[in-house]
Formats: structure tokens, sequence, C-alpha cells
């Protein structure tokens, strides 16, 4: 693999050495605004998701119900997933930074990052649902039958190529929309 890139716009190449050192330049002085941001969205998506995994409802209804929930809540932060793309936009572009940015994405097309989070949600929906529904067998059973265990586990590493496909296909998708929108 060649150790140089080019930037777009221009023909020279650049080193990776450069390219990370102006990367360190462009978030040298910004990390507070940057990582209380993300912080801030982390806690949030977990108050929100917390109570409906306390829901004590019989199965299967209160499984459905907890996992519509989180798939619900999953899509609506894709808005969210915006405002901290465009914090890091902003930060790269050496505009000013702000933890209220989180919430740019609610006026930066919010119906769009709801497609785009939506269509993430849905790939993912049984490589995440399934090996944690085996787990939870696991655990009702007393922790006495080992085969829902293994069969989780195996689900997950057998879905493993899958999910970092999809989350590598879909990780610049946010930078697209706000760039190119």
């Amino acid at each position: 693999m060649n150790d140089q890139t080019t930037t777009t716009g221009t023909a020279s190449p650049l080193k990776r050495s450069v390219l990370k050192g102006k990367a360190r330049a462009s978030l040298l002085g910004h990390y507070m605004p940057l990582s209380s941001a993300f912080l801030s969205l982390a806690i949030l998506q977990y108050i929100i998701t917390a109570p409906s995994g306390l829901i004590q409802v019989h199965p299967p209804f209160g499984t459905i119900l907890y996992y519509a929930v989180t798939f619900a809540i999953s899509v609506f932060f894709g808005i969210f997933q915006v405002g901290i793309t465009g914090l890091f936009l902003s930060n790269s572009c050496h505009q000013p930074v702000y933890a209220g940015g989180i919430f740019s994405g609610f006026w930066h097309e919010p119906s769009k990052a709801i497609q785009i989070q939506l269509v993430l949600s849905l790939l993912l929906c049984i490589p995440e649902i399934v090996p944690s529904l085996l787990f939870s067998l696991y655990l009702q059973s007393g922790r006495v039958n080992m085969v829902y265990l293994y069969a989780a586990a195996g689900i997950s590493i057998v879905f493993l190529p899958f999910v970092l496909y999809v989350k590598t296909l879909y990780s610049q998708v946010f930078f697209i929309m706000l760039d190119f929108g």
C-alpha cells in the first residue's frame, strides 16, 4: 500500500504523517467541546433507552416492546449523529465548535438523517437481536443451559463480518450528507 494520500482539489501528494499532524493541530484546544458533546449524546441515549429495559412485561410482548423502543430510539438518534458529524466537520474547517452544535441535525435535513439511520438500523437489526435473545434465554434458564450461551456467541461471530462491513460502508455517510447537502 502506498504511504501517500492525495487531498481533494490538489494534485500534490501528502504523507500520512503530514495528514496526522494537520488533524492533531485542528483538534488542539477543541477537545472539551467535542468530547463533551459526544459524552452528552451517549448519556442522553442511555437515559432514554434504559427505562425500556426495566419494563417488566411478560414475554413475548415485553421483549418486542423493548426491541421496538430501542430500534425507534436508534433511528431518532441519527439526527444527533448529524450534529456530532457537523461538529467534527466544523472543527476540521477551523470554524467555531460548541457543544450545543450536537442539536444542529434538527435543522440540517432531519428527515434525510432519519432515513439514513433507518436503513443502517434495519441492516443491523437481526445481527443485534438474535444473539441478545439467545443470551437472555441463557439467563432465564438459570444459567444451566449452556447451549444458548454458545449459540449467542457463535451467531455473534458469524454476523461479525457483516456488521463490520455495514458499519464501514456507512461510516462516512453523514459526512457526505453534510458536505454535499
